[in-house]
């Protein structure tokens, strides 16, 4: 080890060796040696990392930008709206995955080149500005040259701070060590915002059933139960009463013309025919009068009814216009039973009978057909035993009765005594049906809640289905209760669907007047002994022998929304609803007539549902650029003798009279026994050094006064 302990030789700069002695040097003339001077940013900088800055963050924006796409039309496409169709065909190819991957290489790769120039800027700002241990002053200055990561100074003992420069310094190279780590994550941070989510698919062209003509079709509606609870589209108003009515308000519904319950439930929008009713029903408080009870001994009500108080929802409804009635009631077993009999009763309508509801969905048209507001009468009992005359051994007919007192829209009866026997309302309807061009949009799934069986109630639990008809003074939102919203058009325009020319625009089609077709289903009139009932039928839980007799399903879904919310509007409107769609599913299967509408339906693909995944991608890649910037101004202010990317310089810099003695040894050393030996040998390399402009003119790196920057 004599080379160690030997006295390095005086240093003598190679061109001044090479000046004396030798024998072919170039005139001056010809060449010099080319003098330091200030470079300017652009040179110390220099054009390829400059281009890794500049192109870098470009390109860095805009695999951002086109993910934000992604994520933007998902959004569209997941709450109902319409996505751009380069993103379904991306979706549908299934190169969702594949397309976030690709973007997350490229961001990586930039990332990776421009944390090269980070580190390399730092290397300059450590060597020029904040100061290093001369023995990592080669480690610094071969770094300005060569691309390396950053996590590189995070081994460097010479990172620790010294003052508020070296502390943002050293914070920032920790930052964006982190960052660079994080970014091999990429993929998976934006993929974890993937779920098998349902979105909108595009428009397409479907043949759907066409308009349903069920007069005097139906049969026996009311002894099956329905098959389905069957997702419609709606546009109503409030319920809305008064001191003697219920007003359900206008209730346009138009039935989906698919009998499987997957399209129903899967459509988001919809533009063509569809059947639509308006099942508005008004109940008013009515004027009863010559009745008797249980007549010739069959449990009923009869006499006279009677309206005796205009209303505008009723314009040309005569008053004091009497209406004969004899309506059939229940005989429960149960006499003990409080609530859950009752029945519906259509009393036979004069002939000149013209009240109409105002702005009924189809007008009369001369001639063809007259358009009018059906009555029916709601009997529910309030006290089973106090009417059943025959099984007390009164005379028959039954007792003459009359109305003990009046409650909202009901008439209160009682049994020829003072005892209250049942309560009447006399309610109005149109059952009419028309088909419109309608459109149907929603950005949820549609409900068809099953009827389920109440072992503790014995009976069916009607109230998903109650909640999906509406059956309430203040009814849910459709998304909640899953039917759609719907928009009718006034005039159908075979131009509105985009279709081959189909023949004359037409208004609407011809009205189907269902009310035949709808009481057709119903118990026709029928004898006990000499008393004619007129059409109705028995919405009773106890009474479960008479032939007349509703099936149960709707018998809970009638009596359960009438003890809820105490209003035979509403509860007569869910079950005329789930009638009619009974009547028409039923004659859809059969019918062959097909019709074209615009559709879009709902599907399952991968795709973002949340932007929890994409905030954090776009955070670590703002704290990229902004950290790159923050060194690009310090790099730019404080340094001035390190030109980036250049291995000449980075080495002849390291040169000097301080480190020369080390760089003749070292030629077969490693570090640690460099440091070992100048602790003995060359205290000064555990000094502070700079870059700075030597005695001689040269630009190297010598020890100085330690920096608190």
């Amino acid at each position: 080890m004599t080379r160690l302990s030997s006295e390095a030789a005086d240093y003598a700069p190679l061109a001044l060796s090479n000046a004396t002695t030798s024998d072919h040097d170039e005139p001056p003339d010809e060449w010099q040696i080319p003098r330091s001077k200030a470079a300017n940013v652009w040179a110390r900088i220099g054009t390829l990392n400059l281009l890794v800055l500049a192109l870098g963050s470009i390109f860095l924006a805009a695999p951002l930008v086109l993910l934000g796409l992604v994520w933007r039309e998902s959004v569209v496409a997941i709450s109902g709206g319409h996505p751009n169709m380069l993103w379904t065909r991306v979706v549908h190819a299934e190169w969702t995955a594949r397309f976030v991957t690709a973007c997350t290489a490229v961001i990586r790769i930039i990332i990776a080149f421009q944390a090269g120039v980070f580190t390399a800027m730092v290397a300059s700002i450590m060597l020029e500005t904040i100061g290093t241990p001369l023995s990592y002053a080669p480690f610094y200055s071969i770094i300005r040259a060569v691309s390396v990561s950053p996590n590189t100074l995070l081994f460097t003992a010479s990172l620790r701070p010294k003052g508020v420069l070296s502390l943002l310094i050293a914070l920032l190279v920790v930052v964006e060590a982190a960052v660079i780590v994080a970014s091999q994550f990429l993929s998976t941070i934006l993929i974890s915002d993937f779920m098998n989510s349902r979105f909108t698919d595009a428009d397409n062209f479907t043949q759907v059933g066409g308009a349903i003509d069920y007069y005097g079709r139906v049969s026996f509606w009311w002894k099956m139960p329905p098959t389905s609870s069957w997702t419609f589209a709606e546009m109503s108003e409030p319920f809305s009463d008064g001191p003697n009515y219920h007003d359900t308000g206008h209730t346009y519904r138009a039935f989906l013309p698919f009998d499987d319950e997957a399209p129903r439930k899967d459509l988001r929008r919809f533009r063509g025919p569809a059947q639509v009713i308006d099942y508005r029903v008004f109940c008013v408080q009515p004027f009863l009068h010559d009745m008797t009870l249980n007549p010739l001994g069959a449990d009923g009500l009869s006499g006279q009814v009677a309206i005796d108080a205009p209303y505008h929802q009723l314009p040309g409804l005569p008053t004091n216009q009497f209406v004969n009635f004899t309506c059939k009631l229940p005989s429960p077993y149960i006499r003990e039973r409080m609530w859950g009999e009752g029945s519906l009763c259509f009393p036979q309508l004069p002939e000149n009978w013209t009240v109409q509801l105002a702005e009924p969905l189809v007008e009369t048209i001369e001639n063809r057909w007259p358009s009018f507001a059906n009555m029916f009468l709601v009997l529910d009992s309030l006290d089973h035993g106090a009417r059943i005359s025959n099984y007390q051994g009164l005379a028959i007919p039954g007792p003459h009765v009359e109305v003990a007192r009046k409650d909202g829209p009901w008439a209160i009866v009682n049994n020829g005594s003072d005892v209250e026997a049942l309560r009447v309302s006399a309610c109005f309807t149109d059952f009419h049906a028309a088909e419109f061009i309608v459109e149907m949009n929603s950005s949820w799934e549609g409900l068809e809640p099953k009827l389920t069986w109440d072992l503790e109630a014995d009976g069916h639990n009607t109230e998903p289905s109650r909640r999906q008809l509406g059956v309430s003074r203040s009814p849910q939102s459709l998304r909640e209760r899953g039917v759609l919203a719907l928009i009718m058009h006034s005039q159908r325009n075979d131009s509105d669907l985009d279709t081959q020319d189909q023949g004359e625009d037409q208004g609407l089609v011809t009205p189907q007047q269902s009310v035949p077709g709808f009481l057709s289903g119903l118990p026709p009139e029928n004898k006990y002994d000499e008393a004619n009932f007129d059409t109705g039928l028995l919405l009773s839980k106890g009474d479960v022998s008479d032939v007349l007799r509703a099936d149960v399903s709707h018998v809970d879904l009638f009596q359960d929304a009438l003890h809820d919310t105490d209003s035979p509007a509403l509860a007569s409107q869910g079950l005329l609803t789930r009638a009619a769609q009974m009547a028409y599913y039923k004659d859809l299967v059969r019918d062959n007539t097909t019709e074209s509408a615009r559709t879009a339906f709902s599907t399952i693909a991968s795709i973002p549902m949340q932007w929890t995944g994409f905030i954090v991608a776009v955070s670590l890649v703002a704290a990229h650029v902004t950290i790159l910037l923050i060194i690009l101004v310090i790099f730019i202010f404080s340094t001035h003798h390190s030109l980036l990317g250049h291995y000449w310089q980075a080495i002849a810099q390291v040169v000097s009279e301080d480190t020369i003695r080390v760089l003749e040894q070292a030629d077969a050393m490693k570090d640690d026994e460099v440091a070992q030996w100048g602790e003995h040998k060359i205290p000064q390399l555990a000094q502070t050094s700079l870059v700075r402009r030597q005695s001689s003119g040269r630009v190297a790196v010598g020890v100085g006064e330690e920096s608190e920057i």
